[in-house]
């Protein structure tokens, strides 16, 4: 098995999927950061094909501080999501999906044959870290936004002549 081929497939994988929930995403905050995660599995992607290749490593250009600033428009603007046990088990799955990352990654930093080699797998298990940090985050706005909704729920059907 070639290391660099599975690494470039996982990089595809989690693009694929996150633009997938880019397009089931409602809410534009959110959808611009899925779409950004996206785009960094591509350029991660393109960064290990040059690896492989011998070739100049491109440097990441990360929209990550972008994906930062619209997670803190969303806090703020408290935007509640449609569907969000659907959305929170999506988001599960890409957490599972960065994690994955993550250990493979680490894995191939420890095996590695040139101090090269190892500074790459080492980037990308931070640029995976950074990515799980994230949808972490936004899951826990939606358990929050979600455990509010049920409150006031539950205020407007308690009236004051129960008390």
């Amino acid at each position: 098995m070639d290391i660099y081929q599975f690494a470039k497939d996982m990089e595809l994988e989690g693009k694929v999927y996150y633009q997938k929930l880019a397009q089931q995403t409602p809410d534009l905050n959110v959808r611009r950061v899925f779409e950004i995660l996206a785009d960094e599995e591509e350029a991660h992607y393109q960064m290990l094909d040059a690896f492989q290749k011998k070739v100049n490593t491109p440097v990441i250009n990360t929209q990550f501080y972008e994906a930062e600033a619209l997670f803190q428009a969303y806090i703020l603007e408290n935007i509640t999501l449609r569907d969000s046990q659907t959305v929170l088990e999506a988001y599960g799955q890409a957490v599972k999906l960065e994690e994955n990352s993550i250990e493979y990654y680490k894995k191939m930093a420890k095996q590695a044959e040139t101090a090269s080699e190892k500074a790459i797998f080492i980037r990308m298990h931070f640029e995976e870290k950074k990515h799980k940090f994230l949808i972490e985050n936004i899951m826990e706005i939606l358990r929050i936004t979600e455990e509010d909704s049920a409150s006031a729920e539950m205020a407007k059907s308690t009236t004051a002549e129960e008390f």
